[in-house]
């Protein structure tokens, strides 16, 4: 298991995202955007969904962390890095964007960013890009 992944189930123990009685076997599913043409890679349970944007957005902010480092290899390319920056926020504000659809499957303002109307209006950013927006106003 990752170190996000990790994290992520850290979150989810200390303050519960799912809903009572959350079922990966038995959520709704999601194939991403980018797995449209590849049905074998979709079919996204909600729980799958959180965890990968967590991570697209962790590595957002490596890469961004990255791209100002910069190593001595192409890996830290600060325009490779800043394409990779770019990839991982649209992809995490995707799935963000899709999980707004099954809110009812979630814990009212737990642990996610978004779900809790006091959390409204704000962004999360990396170096003053917005990376997520929270203004979804989803919960009462």
């Amino acid at each position: 298991m990752s170190h996000c992944t990790s994290k992520f189930l850290d979150i989810d123990y200390v303050d519960p995202l799912f809903a009572t009685g959350f079922r990966p076997h038995s959520s709704p599913r999601v194939t991403p955007i980018w797995d449209q043409n590849d049905p074998g890679y979709g079919g996204w349970p909600i729980d799958r969904l959180l965890t990968s944007m967590h991570v697209y957005l962790l590595l957002a902010v490596f890469f961004g962390i990255a791209a100002v480092r910069r190593g001595d290899d192409d890996f830290y390319a600060p325009k490779d890095c800043a394409a990779r920056v770019e990839k991982c926020r649209t992809r995490a504000t995707w799935l963000f964007e899709a999980a707004q659809d099954y809110l009812e499957h979630l814990s009212c303002g737990a642990g996610l960013p978004g779900l809790d109307r006091s959390d409204a209006g704000r962004s999360r950013r990396l170096n003053g890009t917005a990376l997520i927006s929270t203004d979804t106003g989803a919960c009462p």
